[in-house]
């Protein structure tokens, strides 16, 4: 996971899995997201959109949530 802090309006947190796409059998996300945090860019890479501080604490759990699955698989 990285930081994309580019943006005036918040920030994004990437879920990658490297800079290359491995081969993978099928198409599906690589998680099952029942947070609704994730915005699927591909199969293997999505975005969780942050406005600010208050924005973190308040999604805590979700990201964690998130956080935990995309490690499991990774």
């Amino acid at each position: 996971m990285t930081f994309n802090l580019r943006g005036k309006d918040g920030f994004l947190l990437v879920f990658h899995c490297g800079a290359k796409v491995k081969e993978r059998a099928g198409n599906e996300p690589l998680i099952d997201d029942t947070t609704g945090l994730l915005k699927w860019a591909a199969a293997d890479r999505a975005t969780v959109k942050l406005k600010n501080m208050a924005d973190v604490i308040a999604k805590k759990e979700q990201l964690a949530e998130v956080i935990r699955k995309w490690l499991e698989v990774r």
